[in-house]
This record gives C-alpha cells, structure tokens and sequence, in this order.
C-alpha cells in the first residue's frame, strides 16, 4: 500500500509513460491497464432517485406511481 501513497497530481519518484489519451499510465508494479474516453456523462443522482422508487414499488409506493415516477426521472436524464 506504500507505493499507492505516492499518488496525487504528481508522479515523482514513480515510472510511468503517457497512453493514446495522455493519461499517465504507472509502469511499476503494474500487470495492466485501460484507457478510456468520455462518451456520455450524466449525474448520478437521478439513478439515486430510480433506485430508491425501486426499493420502494409495492411497499410505498404502487406499481403505477412507482412506473410514472421512473419514467419520468427517465425522461428527465434523456433531456440533458
């Protein structure tokens, strides 16, 4: 867990090498790797909401009100 400490903004002291993407890809003790880009980004707390209608359908909610309020927050995230 030592060597995990060095990170931050900096990677002094730590060998590395810039991926397709710049983003610093740690060549020591290291078996692998992924580079991704940002396709789509969205915020989180609307599936907070989804799930927490979920956990409620049939209990507090009924099925028809537990639908509308999810295809609402649906709607919602495919506007932004």
């Amino acid at each position: 867990m030592s060597f995990i400490g060095n990170f931050g903004f900096k990677f002094e002291g730590v060998n590395y090498r810039d991926g397709k993407i710049k983003a610093p890809i740690v060549t020591d003790n290291s078996v692998a790797y992924i580079e991704v880009n940002v396709k789509e980004k969205f915020d989180c707390e609307t599936h907070t909401i989804i799930n927490q209608v979920e956990a409620q359908r049939g209990k507090k909610l009924t099925e028809t009100q537990a639908d509308y309020l999810v295809t609402e927050t649906q709607a919602i995230i495919n506007s932004i």
